[in-house]
């Protein structure tokens, strides 16, 4: 459910997939060729979410992005992984291995930052231009 208040610019593509789910909280801007892919599981964006120009968040099991939070251009958010024995093979033919993520409330990624599977980034908390978080194993 896409809240009636919330921007959605020119170019941008939310795909959602037959037994997905997608949640956008109400004053949430979905910038400029921002790309929104929901597999069969679920994303959950809260008010006042600002994803920007050409960030991209794909959830194939479960995201789930606090209010207020801010995913600067470019950006990248996953809830997946590939098996590393596979490197070779096409992501299409793998069995990606899926660990939910969550950004909490008024949280910051910066321009062109990457958030990997298994990522929590705190409440009011900061993740770099440019840097790559995830799960520690």
């Amino acid at each position: 459910m896409i809240d009636p208040s919330v921007e959605i610019a020119r170019g941008a593509v939310i795909e959602v997939g037959a037994t997905g789910r997608l949640e956008v909280g109400a004053g949430s801007l979905i910038g400029r060729r921002a790309r929104i892919v929901v597999g069969s599981g679920g994303l959950r964006l809260g008010s006042g979410v600002e994803l920007g120009q050409g960030a991209s968040i794909v959830a194939l099991e479960e995201v789930d992005v606090e209010d207020g939070v801010s995913l600067g251009e470019l950006s990248v958010v996953m809830d997946f992984l590939a098996p590393e024995e596979a490197v070779e093979a096409p992501l299409r033919r793998q069995r990606l291995v899926t660990i939910p993520v969550r950004i909490g409330r008024d949280a910051a990624v910066g321009e062109k930052a990457v958030v990997c599977a298994g990522a929590v980034v705190p409440a009011g908390g900061r993740v770099l231009a440019g840097a790559t978080v995830g799960r520690v194993a």
